[in-house]
């Protein structure tokens, strides 16, 4: 069980039960618990518990069906790049800002080249994503190890710095601005202009050491380098390509 960083622990170690038969059971139980790891030595000096009740909903029947179609149909979470709020719900807190950039779509294809999301939401996190222009469509690949909707957060933010801007030079695009760049060249130039330029594709998750040679491989697959489409430098440079070779 994972307490919020900014929120004091109420316990070291929390047992997960579902509501309904046993759950008050489980709950004198870990009260018992408490009670004789206190009187030992070694947590007497303890501030918080050692044992919480973590409490979770159990799946009901609609959880089961929608997920079992998902399964036979192909069209669940794990092939689609979707919202973190689903529409018609309402979050708590700030509206996010990434939910409408994410292309609902379960494949992405740029000229010839084709493949299947590996799904997520604005959330997920430790991937390679795709950029794509909805107008010319092409594309941007990336790579982040942070949430992709704080990712997005940083490429829309650089629209401001260029927006006043008549001409762009080229010597001082480079992958972090280049959406922006490119936005501007469609004449759009307000951050709600971007969210309806682009659309966001997870391409594949992977660990943090690995994710710059996968972000080379989907350059090179779908020649996405300036000017055929948004990138402007190689992820692994022509040395480290070599020892990567050998």
């Amino acid at each position: 069980y994972r307490n919020k960083e900014h929120e004091s622990k109420k316990f070291e170690v929390g047992w997960v039960v579902t509501f309904g038969p046993g759950y008050g059971e489980v709950k004198s139980l870990v009260k018992q618990l408490n009670n004789s790891l206190s009187a030992s030595p070694l947590f007497s000096n303890r501030e918080t518990p050692a044992l919480g009740v973590v409490a979770k909903r159990a799946p009901n029947l609609r959880d089961i069906l929608f997920s079992q179609r998902d399964i036979c149909l192909n069209t669940g979470r794990g092939s689609v790049t979707t919202r973190c709020t689903p529409l018609g719900t309402r979050r708590v807190g700030r509206p996010c800002e990434s939910c409408d950039l994410m292309s609902g779509e379960t494949r992405l294809t740029i000229g010839q080249q084709s493949m299947n999301c590996a799904g997520g939401d604005c959330k997920s996190f430790n991937l390679n994503y795709c950029a794509q222009c909805s107008i010319c469509n092409k594309a941007y690949i990336g790579k982040t190890v942070q949430q992709l909707g704080r990712r997005i957060c940083q490429h829309r933010s650089q629209i401001q710095a260029l927006s006043t801007s008549t001409c762009i030079n080229r010597d001082i695009i480079d992958d972090t601005n280049t959406l922006a760049a490119h936005a501007i060249e469609h004449n759009v130039r307000t951050k709600a202009g971007f969210n309806s330029l682009y659309r966001f594709f997870i391409l594949k998750y992977e660990e943090k050491e690995k994710l710059t040679i996968s972000e080379q491989f989907f350059i090179n697959k779908f020649r996405t380098y300036r000017p055929y489409g948004l990138n402007t430098s190689n992820p692994i440079s022509i040395n480290d390509r070599l020892v990567l070779q050998t």
